[in-house]
């Protein structure tokens, strides 16, 4: 065998091998590598003195000046696999990491969270930032009007966090987004972008309306509107339809047909003037297409009739 083949030979062994003594030696590269970019891009002083004693000893990469700061997840992943690595790691890491855990279960409002980034503690400003990560698409309003704002020194760490959560939620949720339904509001989930001056252009996958991206309904079915007033819960599904209850968010949904089964008058008309205010690029050319169905209980005048004539492609009624 010719010396370049052995090197050759030598070189793809290292990349394909499953010998745990090689693993984590390319596991320890990769977390010093991305924790030196972190140490050396953050705007936390004190924070950042903990990642260079964490760092301490282990070589130099020439090729850190060069390159950007990691996005979060990937600063949040390599923290918890130093704890592995390197035991002596967990004395300062391990309890900011545990109650990182705990906040991300159950977040506090973004607004709290924008104000533990100037936090005297630098383990809660740490913790801040990753939960303001996990919040996805809620945070994003409030991190670019942080970014935006000339009177505080944050903005960069905003900027940052909103391109973190932007290469999450596509890595998440780019290649099958139009199946993803947000439970909160019905509505499914979109690439969402953000336009404010003085900032490059940042797209996040979340909900249509309300922008949220940490829950969702894999769905391919149909959604139906339903008026109601007995129907309890906010959404149903029986038959690979859900039917979501327009009583109890008064928002409109994607829908593919409406069922008036108990509602007044009055009820019907402010939901037609919600359809004819309605400016959604996804709903608003449907409505011409959808079919309304009355249920045979509920009496509507022939005003409201015509209004929903004029609404929907096909009203159906009911007969008992």
């Amino acid at each position: 065998m010719s010396l370049f083949s052995k090197l050759t030979a030598t070189v793809g062994h290292l990349f394909t091998t499953t010998e745990p003594a090689i693993v984590e030696q390319k596991q320890r590269r990769q977390v010093q590598h991305i924790l030196r970019r972190e140490w050396r891009h953050c705007n936390d002083r004190e924070y950042g003195q903990h990642l260079a004693a964490l760092l301490a000893g282990t070589p130099l990469d020439g090729e850190i000046k060069e390159q950007d700061r990691p996005p979060a997840l990937a600063v949040e992943r390599a923290l918890r696999q130093a704890c592995q690595l390197w035991p002596q790691a967990q004395a300062v890491w391990a309890d900011p990491l545990c109650l990182l855990d705990q906040q991300q279960q159950q977040p506090p409002s973004p607004e709290h969270l924008i104000a533990e980034l100037q936090n005297a503690d630098w383990r809660k400003r740490f913790i801040a930032r990753h939960t303001l990560l996990a919040l996805g698409g809620e945070a994003v309003p409030h991190l670019a009007a942080l970014a935006t704002n000339k009177k505080t020194l944050l903005g960069e760490d905003a900027v940052w966090l909103l391109r973190s959560i932007e290469a999450d939620t596509m890595a998440r949720f780019s290649a099958h987004y139009t199946y993803l339904l947000c439970p909160r509001c019905l509505v499914h989930y979109y690439a969402n972008q953000v336009y404010r001056p003085d900032l490059p252009p940042i797209v996040y996958y979340g909900c249509r309306t309300c922008g949220q991206s940490r829950e969702f309904l894999e769905w391919r079915g149909q959604v139906v509107t339903v008026l109601d007033k007995r129907m309890e819960a906010a959404y149903t599904e029986q038959e690979g339809i859900i039917w979501g209850n327009w009583f109890l968010s008064r928002s409109l949904f994607d829908c593919d047909w409406v069922e008036i089964i108990r509602a007044t008058d009055e009820d019907v008309e402010r939901f037609a003037i919600q359809i004819g205010n309605d400016t959604d690029p996804f709903r608003k050319p449907r409505y011409k297409e959808m079919r309304c169905v009355i249920g045979p209980e509920c009496q509507l005048s022939e005003n409201t009739l015509r209004i929903l004539n004029r609404m929907f492609g096909q009203i159906e009624r009911e007969q008992r």
